[in-house]
């Protein structure tokens, strides 16, 4: 993890446990439902103190309320254009056992990750090569077509998201 990416969870774990302190201990959903809402107040600070409390919720309710955890952190960081902190997040999901039973899990995880890299591709500070978001894509479709064969309407649904 980059010296930002730890930085950046030091500094969420302390709004993390201000946000218990203040709202008592809830559901990883519930959590992930108040982020959003906090998101969209544009309370940036309590949104992702509560993303990070579902993190470690998540960790205790089970693996897929932490992947889902972890997707909603990824998206709050990829929407404040913390793309480092995105991906590393996303990178965590991908990575840490358990987390994704099956290929299927990643295949959210993978246009999670283009979508970020599509991002930064156009960020001066920290731009990244287009082609990495390419390789995401190709990498989901391919699991589609393994899982599901050629004639399968997975693209076209994955296409609405």
């Amino acid at each position: 993890m980059s010296t930002i990416a730890l930085t950046a969870t030091a500094t969420a774990i302390v709004a993390g446990a201000a946000y218990y302190a203040r709202t008592g201990r809830r559901s990883a959903a519930k959590l992930i439902d108040d982020s959003k809402r906090l998101h969209r107040a544009k309370d940036f600070g309590g949104s992702l103190a509560a993303a990070t409390e579902a993190c470690e919720l998540g960790l205790k309710e089970g693996p897929t309320q932490h992947r889902l955890a972890l997707l909603h952190l990824a998206a709050l960081f990829h929407a404040t254009r913390k793309f480092d902190e995105a991906l590393d997040t996303l990178d965590q999901v991908e990575f840490t056992a358990g987390l994704v039973d099956d290929e299927r899990d990643l295949v959210p995880v993978l246009h999670a990750r283009a979508e970020v890299l599509e991002m930064a591709a156009e960020a001066p500070q920290n731009p990244k090569p287009l082609a990495l978001a390419a390789a995401e894509l190709t990498r989901a479709r391919d699991i589609r077509r393994r899982l599901s064969g050629p004639d399968t309407m997975d693209a076209a649904f994955a296409a609405i998201n």
